[in-house]
C-alpha cells in the first residue's frame, strides 16, 4: 500500500460502497469495534482509506489470488 493511500481520507458513502452496506451498519460496526473509528476533520467525519483497505484485505474469505475461470467449449452444430 502506498503512502498516499495511508493518508487519504474517505467519506461515509465511500466506506458504504466499499463494504456494500448501509450507513446504519457502518455505525453499528464502529460501535462494536469491528470497523475502525472515523476521524474528525474540521467537523467532517472521515475514515482512513488504508484502514478500510486493510480491513477488506484481511477479511475472512478474502481472495488472495485470481480464481481460474471455467472454460466451456462451444458444441459443434
Amino acid at each position: 500500500m502506498g503512502r498516499a493511500m495511508e493518508h487519504k481520507l474517505i467519506t461515509m458513502e465511500d466506506v458504504a460502497a466499499a463494504l456494500k452496506c448501509s450507513r446504519t451498519t457502518i455505525w453499528r460496526k464502529v460501535k462494536d469495534g469491528s470497523l475502525p473509528a472515523p476521524v474528525k476533520v474540521c467537523g467532517l467525519t472521515r475514515w482512513r482509506a488504508g484502514d478500510i483497505a486493510a480491513l477488506i484485505d484481511n477479511a475472512p474469505g478474502a481472495i488472495t489470488k485470481p480464481i481460474p475461470r471455467n472454460r466451456v467449449r462451444a458444441r459443434a452444430a
